[in-house]
């Protein structure tokens, strides 16, 4: 999986006054709903093709005097995106911007993305110099994210398919967590957290042990009867962390509703959950959910400077390595923003966001180009190219691992039983020396063969002599 893309295409609506409306004496009157204005095609950095319809005085009566847009994808395959529409004004200024949660945009046409944006009478109004140029055009940009994996976000019942039994440890061990405990004998719980004076969580060291060793470390010594105070973290997430070193499943497979992306467990909570994750040692939880914050495309102008502090201070690479690409993809409108500010106090993210930046030429290319359809796309990302060990040692391990994104680094150190935590610089050293004992490990037996090699030649030279004496 490549970085996350994120492309900006604008489209721009001329003579936004007259459209939708019905003429009469030379006047034009805004009485038409349901007039619906399609966009030229625009392709993304990753070759998608995409439209967008507007409707310049609501698609239906009870929309009257609200312009609605929607975006389309009009290629052959089904695409998952999140979609933020920016309108800005003839200054450069974003006047409003409204952005969706991640949603299934069907192959061809078939479905869109979007809703109402803003009103009509706003538009209209000089005073706020939304209409440029001399066709006093509506420009709209719209911000695309497009997610790799849509079957993460069409989810269906399995009906039809056979039962197949499921392994019952896990739902043992929950009925471990969920049991009620009294004070007799039959439970088998031997700690107790405390998280405030009338919550008391119970568990059990044993699996603490395996799968949250650093909290383990808390009540390692403790007393069956004594409870270990938990502070720092609410009772939702504590209990959301437990429940997964029980063996539980979160974030909960369920696609985020675009209305209210903010009621989503993993929109609310994920922050929490990550430094609770990396605070008790469960790298796992702690990847998992970075993984899917950044697979919902959850990064917006208004928290990507918030987003790439606390990735920066976690080691959470993967959602550092989003944050970049949202920031550079949207520089034009953070440059004066708080994440400008932020960054002028890190001289460390300020040189890897122009790192970053200077790498986006290569990533394209490797992709064999890509554009932005004469819509001012724009969008950093792109599949990458892994290096072989040929030549010198020291140069092929500098390409192989400057080729590699952060997932790809996870995937290659965990299928070579490594840690996958850290920042992308500490998996780029993990990786960097396995290759290097790889290298002298196969670079030992070529030369302890060659020298078998000699050596029994020179042995077959002097039995012939011998023979022929």
């Amino acid at each position: 999986m490549p970085p996350p893309t994120i492309s900006t295409l604008t489209f721009k609506f001329d003579h936004f006054s007259s459209l939708g409306t019905n003429i009469i004496n030379n006047e034009h009157l805004t009485t038409t709903t349901g007039h619906r204005i399609l966009s030229d095609l625009k392709t993304d950095i990753d070759g998608n093709l995409w439209r967008v319809a507007m409707y310049p005085n609501g698609e239906r009566s009870v929309d009257s005097g609200i312009v609605q847009l929607c975006l389309y994808n009009k290629g052959e395959e089904h695409l998952v995106a999140a979609v933020s529409f920016v309108v800005r004004g003839s200054t450069g200024r974003v006047y409003y911007e409204k952005p969706m949660a991640p949603g299934l945009l069907r192959a061809r046409g078939k479905s869109g993305r979007g809703g109402n944006i803003i009103e009509r009478r706003k538009i209209l109004d000089r005073a706020h110099e939304i209409l440029v140029g001399e066709h006093q055009s509506l420009v709209v940009e719209v911000v695309i994210q497009v997610c790799e994996d849509v079957e993460l976000y069409e989810w269906v019942s399995n009906g039809g398919h056979y039962f197949t039994p499921q392994n019952p440890c896990p739902k043992n061990l929950m009925k471990l967590l969920c049991e009620d405990h009294n004070d007799d004998d039959t439970s088998l719980a031997d700690v107790h957290f405390q998280l405030n004076d009338e919550v008391v969580i119970h568990a059990h060291k044993l699996i603490l042990k395996m799968n949250a060793p650093e909290l383990y470390l808390l009540c390692e010594d403790a007393d069956t009867n004594q409870s270990i105070p938990i502070t720092g973290i609410s009772e939702e997430v504590f209990r959301i962390v437990l429940y997964y070193a029980y063996g539980g499943t979160f974030p909960k497979r369920e696609p985020i509703k675009a209305s209210s992306p903010e009621k989503e467990p993993i929109l609310k909570l994920g922050l929490e959950i990550i430094d609770a994750a990396d605070r008790y040692g469960m790298i796992e939880l702690k990847i998992l959910v970075e993984t899917y914050l950044v697979a919902y495309r959850v990064m917006r102008k208004h928290n990507v400077a918030d987003m790439l502090l606390f990735a920066d201070a976690k080691n959470c690479a993967l959602l550092k390595e989003y944050a970049f690409a949202y920031a550079i993809s949207r520089s034009r409108d953070i440059i004066n923003s708080e994440l400008s500010a932020k960054l002028k106090e890190s001289n460390s993210l300020l040189q890897e966001l122009f790192v970053a930046a200077a790498e986006i030429p290569e990533r394209r290319a490797s992709m064999g180009g890509g554009g932005g359809g004469g819509g001012g796309g724009s969008g950093v990302g792109g599949s990458s190219h892994c290096g072989s060990l040929n030549g010198s040692a020291e140069n092929d391990l500098v390409f192989h691992r400057r080729s590699l994104c952060v997932n790809e680094l996870r995937i290659e150190l965990s299928e070579n039983d490594l840690e996958v935590d850290g920042s992308k610089e500490i998996l780029e050293s993990r990786l960097e020396q396995m290759r290097l004992q790889q290298y002298t490990v196969r670079s030992s037996v070529s030369t302890q063969s060659s020298s078998s090699s000699i050596a029994c030649s020179l042995e077959t030279q002097e039995s012939e002599r011998r023979f022929r004496g």
